[in-house]
């Protein structure tokens, strides 16, 4: 960029309160930014939008209602506003947020569920509609792990079949019959079952292609009735584990969780 002459304000009308000036700008010659142009233009977009924020605060956007690890926003660009960045740095900001969109979140589960199941039971305190808890619960799970790809309930209903209750994600199968899948199966058998492979689970019931992995929890109502499934189900492999399966009992949780659902009819226990 190089700057030619000054124009006068009274060149125009009417006359502005600043001078003008006249630039000459010469596309840059390298051809390849060294990232991905399309998420740099995004990038750029989404910062100026907000120009008189810091990075950090602007980028949130980019990240599709899921929260960017601790170490992404760590480090000293963040405390910057855009207008501050040169060409190169904005090219090294998109090369990150690349990196940190496609790289699964390798999270603290337990500290996680520590942290989600008391704001969850703050959440639906004082609420007694059984459908609505449900349905926030769901959205909660589903909000606070990057790798869950579907999560919903299955409720006994009077035919005795398993119906589809309020969920999270894709289309589902309206109906499970009892003892048939993961979801039949561990309501049947009143567990918690865990599946690393869901194409190794004898019976699996595909409502999707895209399920590689899945849990699903037994619910009971306060007389210790078994009465619906919470499933979950991952895209990757070996997603759930022993931290999932125990989660009620890290730090306290099952007091929250059993405490605040049993005011809505209904509590979830985790069973081994």
């Amino acid at each position: 960029m190089e700057y030619l002459f000054t124009v006068d304000e009274t060149v125009f009308n009417p006359p502005p309160k600043v001078k003008s000036a006249v630039i000459r700008m010469t596309r840059n010659k390298v051809e390849n930014l060294g990232c991905d142009e399309t998420l740099f233009k995004r990038v750029v977009k989404t910062v100026f939008n907000q120009r008189r924020k810091m990075l950090r605060v602007s980028l949130r956007q980019l990240f599709a209602g899921k929260s960017a690890s601790p170490e992404f926003y760590a480090q000293e660009m963040f405390t910057r506003r855009p207008e501050q960045l040169s060409v190169a740095e904005f090219v090294q900001l998109t090369n990150m947020v690349e990196k940190e969109i496609n790289t699964p979140k390798i999270m603290n589960k337990e500290n996680t569920y520590t942290q989600l199941l008391p704001q969850i039971a703050a959440m639906i305190e004082g609420e007694t509609c059984e459908t609505s808890v449900l349905a926030n619960v769901a959205a909660a799970l589903h909000q606070a792990f990057d790798q869950f790809f579907w999560t919903g309930f299955y409720m006994l209903h009077p035919d005795g079949m398993l119906r589809l209750g309020p969920f999270q994600g894709p289309p589902a199968c309206y109906a499970i019959a009892i003892g048939k899948g993961v979801c039949g199966k561990a309501f049947e058998a009143e567990s918690t079952l865990v599946v690393p492979d869901v194409e190794q689970f004898p019976g699996h019931i595909a409502c999707s292609a895209l399920s590689r992995s899945e849990i699903v929890v037994p619910i009971f109502s306060k007389v210790g009735k078994c009465v619906g499934v919470l499933d979950i189900d991952s895209t990757q492999l070996g997603t759930f584990d022993a931290t999932d399966k125990l989660l009620s009992r890290t730090s306290g949780a099952t007091a929250h969780t059993h405490a605040v659902l049993n005011r809505a009819r209904f509590s979830i226990h985790f069973q081994e």
